[in-house]
């Protein structure tokens, strides 16, 4: 439950008024080291440990316990348990609530989720111009999702003016830290063209590497690559491994998987499939 959140990394710690606020991954650590007989019912980071599942009306009791103690990677988990309807009635702007009671006290995560719902409108009206703000705190923590999303919203013009420099700066900080989507987006701009020098053949190169950390997105865009010969010499086989693990994933490839099967032998096309498997099976392991 909960894997997003949990699965989260802040390389710095969110301070606020010069106290140090613990990370969610921080709560987590302190948990796994924290025997499960000797939890206290009245510590907050101990009520966050025996909370945490919220698959339970007494997890949940514990967990909001902690949130309601200030705890801030409780007041995350809570926030998530309302956005997702996770043990709860999903509310969206209980979730904000929660987000941030969080992102005040100066946690990344916080930060980031109460700007995301914002920026997205999930489960509320759409307020991309006060998410910014937000991510902005975030991406300053080098919190690598809202380097990302606040990329996003300079590259759209969403909340912020369309800026490709400070987009292509902001993704490339964050595929610096090895954030999947955010190496994707960077290949795409140098393919573009978009606030760098294009250059295709490093744009390819990026993409691929995203694909091999399973970003469906960049599955397609690789399989478009190979078919076109952008960036990368044209090679039908290539494209369709590519369009086929995409497929795998959940995305609508079927035009395109047709289109190229009908250039290449039945040997061929088995082959594609049995390599694309494999590589599905390799792409899921990169992304841990």
């Amino acid at each position: 439950m909960k894997r997003r959140i949990a699965a989260m990394t802040c390389l710095l710690l969110a301070a606020c008024e010069g106290q140090r606020v613990d990370t969610v991954d921080q709560a987590l650590a302190y948990c796994n080291a924290r025997p499960a007989g000797k939890l206290s019912e009245t510590d907050a980071k101990d009520l966050f440990c025996k909370g945490r599942d919220g698959e339970t009306p007494a997890e949940l009791g514990d967990l909001r316990k902690s949130a309601e103690m200030g705890y801030a990677p409780a007041q995350v988990y809570l926030g998530y348990s309302y956005h997702h309807g996770e043990g709860v009635t999903a509310d969206g702007r209980e979730a904000l609530k929660w987000y941030l009671k969080a992102a005040e006290q100066g946690s990344a995560e916080g930060q980031n989720q109460y700007g995301y719902v914002l920026f997205y409108g999930d489960g509320v009206p759409e307020a991309p111009a006060k998410a910014v703000p937000w991510f902005r705190k975030a991406a300053a923590q080098n919190y690598t999702h809202s380097q990302t999303l606040l990329a996003e919203a300079y590259y759209e013009g969403k909340g912020v003016a369309k800026d490709y420099n400070e987009a292509f700066r902001l993704y490339s900080l964050a595929a610096d830290n090895t954030h999947s989507f955010a190496i994707f987006m960077t290949g795409m701009l140098y393919i573009r063209g978009h606030g760098v020098a294009k250059d295709e053949a490093k744009g390819a190169r990026l993409v691929q590497r995203a694909a091999e950390m399973n970003i469906v997105d960049a599955q397609v865009e690789l399989g478009r690559l190979y078919e076109k010969g952008i960036g990368v010499k044209a090679d039908d086989n290539a494209a369709l491994i590519w369009y086929e693990v995409a497929g795998m994933n959940g995305r609508d490839t079927a035009d395109e998987v047709a289109a190229i099967s009908a250039r290449l032998s039945p040997e061929e096309v088995r082959q594609a499939q049995a390599d694309a498997e494999i590589n599905l099976t390799q792409a899921e392991r990169n992304a841990g």
